[in-house]
């Protein structure tokens, strides 16, 4: 089924989330964060970064989620393992 791969950059407050665009492909999604690309942290201000796989229809939620978190250190993202805990009890952070 068609889908597309949404960037949505948040806040560590659990609350603050801007989705700033779509690819067809995941593999470019993620090449896009990792490049931090049109920097999207906007300098660690956004400090997670989520694609999330969405296919066609209403009130779909995704199921696939791909984490990232900024390192202030090496200024870039890094793939996380695991949702953050401030985002655990929320989905659908693209179109809400």
């Amino acid at each position: 089924m068609e889908a597309i791969y949404t960037i949505t950059t948040l806040k560590n407050d659990g609350l603050t989330a801007r989705c700033i665009g779509y690819y067809l492909e995941e593999k470019i999604a993620i090449g896009e964060v990792l490049n931090n690309s049109g920097d999207m942290c906007e300098c660690g201000y956004y400090k997670y970064c989520v694609i999330e796989r969405i296919e066609p229809g209403i009130y779909f939620i995704p199921r696939d989620e791909v984490w990232f978190e900024w390192n202030y250190e090496k200024e870039e993202y890094f793939r996380r393992n695991e949702k953050p805990l401030e985002y655990s009890d929320c989905c659908c952070y693209a179109i809400g």
